[in-house]
């Protein structure tokens, strides 16, 4: 455990270097979908350096019981990362994670998700930015863009 434990601590120490400042805020993001037709089923990390916000994904390793197991697809990966500022979110909005993947594929309108979707449903936050894009982000802390 001490081993992943520094692995965490360098790999952030590494981002900070890259981004140069601190991390004052970060979470992962369990599931990732934006309307430029991105889906990253296994979540992005999701952190903020100097008032900007960049998320990331990693390469999955399959893995059965706990044993990594060959990866076929293994050139297939490409490394997905963006940012952006608070300033450029228009609007948010709690939606239905399958609405959410709804729109990405169709860009059919997407709706509010009621209180009893919001109890019983995956749900998402959706985040409307000013330049008319979607990203929608299933955050482990749910208070993390406040």
């Amino acid at each position: 455990m001490a081993e992943r434990d520094s692995e965490t601590q360098e790999f952030l120490k590494k981002i900070e270097e890259t981004h140069g400042g601190k991390i004052d805020k970060k979470t992962f993001s369990l599931w990732y979908g934006d309307s430029e037709g991105n889906i990253r089923e296994f979540g992005v990390f999701i952190y903020r350096i100097n008032g900007v916000y960049h998320y990331e994904d990693f390469k999955r390793r399959a893995s059965i019981l706990g044993f990594t197991v060959p990866d076929k697809k293994a050139d297939e990966y490409v490394k997905f990362e963006r940012s952006f500022t608070f300033d450029e979110i228009e609007s948010t909005l709690i939606v239905k994670k399958a609405s959410a993947r709804k729109y990405i594929e169709t860009g059919k309108a997407i709706k509010k998700a009621g209180f009893i979707a919001r109890l019983l449903l995956d749900t998402v936050l959706m985040v409307q930015f000013k330049d008319s894009t979607v990203k929608f982000f299933q955050l482990v802390e749910k208070d993390f863009f406040d």
